[in-house]
C-alpha cells in the first residue's frame, strides 16, 4: 500500500487571506529564529495559545511544540513555500525516499544496498521508514559540514589572496 504524503501550499493573491495568515504567524511568533530557544509561552506567558472547538466547554491549550510547528508552517506559507506534513513512522517507497533526499531512485538503491539505510521488502519492492531516511539525511549533511569545515581550516587565506589564478 502506497503512503499518501500531503503537501500544503498557500498561493493566494487575496489580501484578506494573506493578512489572516500573517496575523497567525505573528501571534505564534515567540520563537523568532532557529537557535533562539524562546518559546511562545516564554514571551507571552499570560496569553498561552489555545484552540477553541465549537461545542467544547473550554479552550484547549497548545503545546510548545505544536505552537512552534504552526508558526513555522505559517512562516513558510507566507514566503510562498510548500509545506509537507507526514508522520515520522511512515513507510516509504524507494521513489518517495529518493525524492525526500533529492537523489535519483537508482542512487537510493545503491545507498540501501550498502546498508546505510535499513529497508525491508514487500514482495519484490523495497520499503524504508521515514525516520531512517531522515536520520541518514542528517548524518550525510553532518558529514558534509565537517568535511567543508576541515577544508576551510586547511586553506591559508593569505596564499589565496596572492594566487594570480584567483582574482
Amino acid at each position: 500500500m502506497r503512503t499518501k504524503i500531503r503537501h500544503y501550499s498557500f498561493l493566494s493573491d487575496d489580501a484578506g487571506e494573506r493578512s489572516v495568515l500573517a496575523m497567525i504567524q505573528r501571534f505564534l511568533g515567540g520563537k523568532k529564529r532557529r537557535g533562539d530557544e524562546r518559546t511562545f509561552r516564554d514571551v507571552h506567558s499570560d496569553k498561552a495559545p489555545v484552540i477553541v472547538i465549537p461545542g467544547c466547554d473550554a479552550p484547549i491549550p497548545l503545546t510548545n511544540e505544536l505552537t512552534e510547528m504552526l508558526h513555522d508552517v505559517a512562516s513558510e506559507l507566507l514566503q510562498g513555500k510548500s509545506v509537507t506534513v507526514i508522520s515520522s513512522s511512515v513507510e516509504l517507497t524507494t521513489q518517495d525516499a529518493a525524492d525526500i533526499l533529492g537523489i535519483s531512485r537508482p542512487t537510493l538503491i545503491r545507498v540501501l544496498e550498502s546498508g546505510a539505510i535499513p529497508f525491508h521488502t514487500v514482495g519484490r519492492h523495497r520499503r524504508v521508514q521515514l525516520d531512517d531516511v531522515l536520520e541518514y539525511q542528517h548524518r550525510h549533511q553532518e558529514k558534509a559540514r565537517v568535511a567543508l569545515d576541515e577544508l576551510a581550516a586547511d586553506e591559508d587565506p593569505l596564499l589565496t589572496l596572492e594566487n594570480p589564478l584567483i582574482r
